[in-house]
């Protein structure tokens, strides 16, 4: 298989099968190694791609698994407070120590009552 070919077949993944081969790629195919890659086709291209054709799949890959979560996140409400909850923590001065103060507060509570 050639670059478009695999980046054809990428595209063509249902979610579980991205989410397997985003897992297999980000711990074992990003750095060439031969690992678990018996079994598919797809996976072996991948890893026999020359440095120069694997440099430039790994920044398009990175680029749609980055759109595929922003689409996952901006479909699923939860999601949507989780992060508007994560900027409230992080937009504070110090966000450990407001986690510290806010964990604290809670533990006093309960032992009030």
């Amino acid at each position: 298989m050639d670059l478009c070919e695999i980046k054809e077949s990428i595209l063509a993944l249902d979610d579980v099968m991205f989410s397997r081969f985003e897992k297999w790629f980000f711990k074992f195919g990003c750095n060439g190694i031969d690992k678990y890659a018996k079994s598919s086709k797809l996976r072996q291209s991948v890893l026999n791609l020359p440095d120069k054709n694997l440099d430039s799949f790994w920044e398009w890959y990175d680029d749609l698994c980055h759109e595929r979560y922003v689409e996952e996140v901006k479909n699923d409400p939860i999601s949507q407070d989780y992060l508007k909850l994560g900027y409230m923590i992080m937009s504070k001065p110090d966000p450990g120590q407001f986690l510290v103060d806010l964990f604290s507060c809670g533990a006093t509570d309960n032992k009030k009552k």
